[in-house]
């Protein structure tokens, strides 16, 4: 006896659906679809040729098998990616073996790293939540301090910040914390509050200091932060006193602590490299305007350069001038211009106040 759709469907209620709909598939317009007559309900299904099937339910038996196989291949993928990210999870023998293919300069497989993120992409799990398994979880975080770390090795701090950003759900998710606290977030925490500072980023170093310290429970201002143990972290610590010398104006402290032992990792030589450069900017600037030249040999010290030579490529990318074995600075050789300059300004700004004063006047 021929069996309607609804039958069908109450019939075929827990068997795999591809398996149904591929074999439902052939049936055309003017078909029924027959169980066979064993009571597996694995059974396979036949067609009589000579039954009727309207157009809706043929509609229906195509509509169900394409939905079917979409979810078929749903399922194949989730399989995959479980797999990919099984064997994608960057543990430190990865992470150096990249590491050796950059100082080799050598291009490095960027597919393993890759395909990590797309398997990412088809869990879901970019973003924690409680639907993701915690496996899953772990190894995407893993994944992200992985690129994280290998971004600072290949010398790309815009990829560094923004795996950064992508990682702060991670460690702000208590269930994940609690279940295996990350052992690299301390490092690239020290690493972002260092690119904050070779960025003169000082308002977002201090946020994010505070932010570490409320998340410890520790003191309520970065005045405390000596009796933290956020600062006992050396992957924090190391910031935390070059901002100190920082602002105590103390460069050869900070010249010093980045090139000697300090330093508590090679992923910290990037941003250091940029903090002194920046550093050099603003005695370079500051000398200018302090002294009419400068001995060479005084500017290689006071500069923090390695050689006369290093000095004079870097007078000639300021546009200095260098005569009889010193330094000579703009603001000496064009005096005049530089004092019209200044009237100049005076004269805009004495300009300004007087125009916001008729107009507070005409207001009021």
């Amino acid at each position: 006896m021929p069996i309607s759709i609804k039958q069908f469907r109450r019939f075929v209620d827990g068997i795999p659906w591809a398996r149904v709909y591929k074999k439902a598939e052939t049936a055309t317009k003017g078909q029924r679809i027959y169980p066979s007559k064993s009571n597996d309900k694995k059974a396979n299904f036949r067609i009589d040729k000579g039954a009727k099937i309207s157009e809706n339910e043929h509609e229906l038996v195509l509509q169900a098998n394409k939905d079917a196989e979409n979810a078929e291949v749903k399922k194949s993928a989730q399989k995959d990616s479980h797999k990919i990210l099984a064997k994608c999870v960057i543990d430190p023998q990865n992470v150096d073996e990249q590491k050796a293919n950059l100082q080799s300069n050598t291009a490095p497989d960027p597919s393993l790293l890759a395909r990590a993120k797309h398997a990412l992409l088809q869990q879901n799990a970019l973003i924690p939540t409680r639907s993701t398994p915690l496996p899953t979880l772990l190894a995407a975080r893993s994944i992200l301090e992985a690129g994280a770390q290998l971004s600072i090795r290949a010398r790309d701090p815009q990829s560094f910040v923004r795996y950064y950003s992508q990682l702060q759900p991670f460690y702000d998710y208590a269930e994940l914390q609690k279940h295996q606290p990350s052992q690299s977030r301390s490092k690239i925490t020290g690493l972002y509050l260092l690119l904050l500072l070779s960025q003169g980023d000082y308002a977002g170093f201090h946020t994010l200091l505070e932010s570490l310290i409320v998340s410890e429970g520790q003191g309520e201002s970065t005045a405390t932060a000596t009796t933290t143990t956020v600062e006992s972290d050396p992957y924090i610590k190391y910031p935390i006193e070059i901002e100190r010398s920082l602002m105590e104006g103390s460069y050869d402290q900070v010249w010093r602590k980045t090139s000697g032992r300090d330093v508590p990792g090679d992923e910290f030589a990037l941003f250091s490299e940029i903090l002194i450069n920046t550093i050099r900017l603003e005695i370079a600037s500051c000398a200018a305007r302090s002294y009419p030249s400068l001995p060479i040999t005084s500017a290689k010290n006071l500069l923090f350069l390695d050689s006369e030579g290093a000095v004079s490529q870097f007078a000639r990318d300021q546009g200095w001038e260098l005569r009889d074995g010193r330094i000579y600075f703009p603001i000496v050789l064009e005096d005049g211009k530089s004092k019209d300059g200044d009237a100049a300004l005076e004269r805009e700004l004495v300009s300004h106040v007087v125009g916001y004063a008729r107009e507070l006047e005409t207001i009021v």
